[in-house]
């Protein structure tokens, strides 16, 4: 009896320890996310089909460009401009009859820029549906900051 009562009490005390640990995980880049927010720096679309927020290795790109599938970004990394620290990811893409609007930015986890795109597409101006060649690597403040396409 006396060692049940342990097991429960010691079980009950490693969760409530992990827990929060847990739950933790995903409030860092959040946080991240409305500093970027009350700063004007990044929003994220409203009405977005998709947002994406991660904080990930830059290395793990290719799983998250899977992830988009048809919403995927050509982000093209010089292999030495590679930070080897963990990045946040963030991605917002609005799609509807008409048109797909696309951004995304990656930033260091002291809050430095590394790389950001925005792409727009009025749907049938060319024969492929996915070609986003003229995604602009070179993204105007404006465009990040806002949440309207």
């Amino acid at each position: 009896m006396i060692k049940n009562l342990l097991l429960i009490l010691l079980t009950t005390t490693l969760l409530l320890n992990i827990a929060p640990a847990a739950l933790a995980k995903n409030s860092q880049i959040d946080e991240f996310y409305k500093y970027l927010t009350d700063e004007k720096i990044y929003k994220e679309y409203k009405d977005a089909t998709i947002n994406v927020r991660k904080k990930m290795k830059i290395t793990a790109y290719k799983d998250i460009e899977k992830e988009l599938g048809k919403y995927s970004f050509d982000v093209g990394f010089l292999p030495n401009s590679i930070p080897k620290n963990d990045v946040y990811f963030f991605a917002s893409i609005i799609e509807d009859n008409n048109r797909i609007v696309k951004k995304f930015a990656i930033y260091q986890l002291d809050g430095e820029l590394f790389t950001s795109g925005y792409s727009s597409r009025t749907k049938g101006t060319t024969g492929l549906d996915d070609d986003f060649s003229s995604l602009k690597s070179s993204i105007v403040k404006e465009e990040l900051a806002s949440d309207k396409p």
